[in-house]
């Protein structure tokens, strides 16, 4: 799907989404997917309002860049359930 200003970086995320939410079988995979697409929208948002500016970009970055940090010495499984997103205003498309 056509994605204006879809980063590498964005879709790298979505990847290691993808990896955590299949790991733990969520109810809200697309497929094998965490979304449709790997682009951010308003997680409180009745129309879906996607976003597409650099700052959400690294907010959505540094959450997983802490959840990696804070827990890679641990067993997967201890730390697969967490919403890295959850602390935001943001989801996955």
């Amino acid at each position: 799907m056509y994605a204006p200003n879809c980063t590498l970086g964005m879709y790298v995320l979505w990847t290691v989404e993808s990896i955590r939410a299949v790991s733990i079988n969520t109810e809200y995979l697309v497929g094998r997917f965490p979304s449709q697409n790997p682009i951010l929208a308003y997680r409180d948002s009745v129309y879906m309002k996607l976003v597409f500016d650099d700052a959400s970009h690294k907010l959505a970055a540094q959450a997983y860049y802490d959840w990696w940090e804070n827990n890679k010495q641990k067993d997967f499984s201890e730390f697969k359930s967490v919403d890295l997103l959850a602390t935001t205003k943001y989801k996955w498309h």
